[in-house]
């Protein structure tokens, strides 16, 4: 197999996929940025050389909290008999989990202290505790599939929860109720 050498990775943007509504936003939708530094080894400071180490941080203010599946889209240049070539590639599967209020709802803020989820880390149940009686309870693993939930019990303000199905790793319960919805994350170890 004939390879060529790769000459520079251009960032080309970021896509950010909330792991609840699955609704697609841009860095900037939620008040970030992405500062790359390539050591002003090219004029654009987001384009990066082959072979040599470079570095970008998220800055800003977030303006919107959540849990997002990050994907960086990238050109990887090549050079074919001297003339630069392009490829598009992503790198999926990142999260970034931004702490704090997803909406300027205090109803919504008040009930999202009311509830709790036990234990966590979880092995074969988890309870969650404090809903009101109009929630809706979902689950989704960290690729954003929403999950069948078995519930063991179920009572005006508790529900249990059977996990022994689920494989170890990062959930997110979401319960919505009228005022709107809030997340927590659970992590599943048998």
């Amino acid at each position: 197999m004939f390879t060529l050498p790769l000459d520079s990775v251009l960032l080309v943007g970021v896509t950010l996929i909330d792991t609840v509504t699955l609704e697609t936003f841009a860095l900037t939708d939620v008040g970030l940025d992405i500062i790359c530094n390539n050591l002003e080894s090219s004029p654009n400071p987001c384009t990066l050389i082959a072979g040599d180490q470079y570095c970008a941080s998220l800055e800003g203010t977030p303006t919107n909290g959540g849990v997002y599946q990050m994907t960086l889209e990238v050109e990887a240049w090549v050079t074919v008999f001297g003339v630069g070539v392009a490829q598009p590639y992503l790198f999926a599967g990142y999260i970034l989990d931004i702490v704090g209020e997803s909406s300027g709802n205090s109803t919504l803020e008040e009930e999202a202290e009311l509830w709790s989820v036990f234990p966590n880390p979880a092995d074969e149940s988890v309870m969650i505790q404090g809903l009101t009686s109009n929630a809706r309870i979902q689950a989704f693993d960290i690729a954003g599939k929403e999950l069948t939930l078995p519930i063991n019990n179920f009572s005006s303000s508790n529900v249990s929860i059977n996990t022994r199905g689920w494989s170890n790793g990062l959930y997110f319960l979401v319960v919505s109720t009228d005022s709107g919805v809030n997340t927590r994350r659970i992590l599943i170890r048998h």
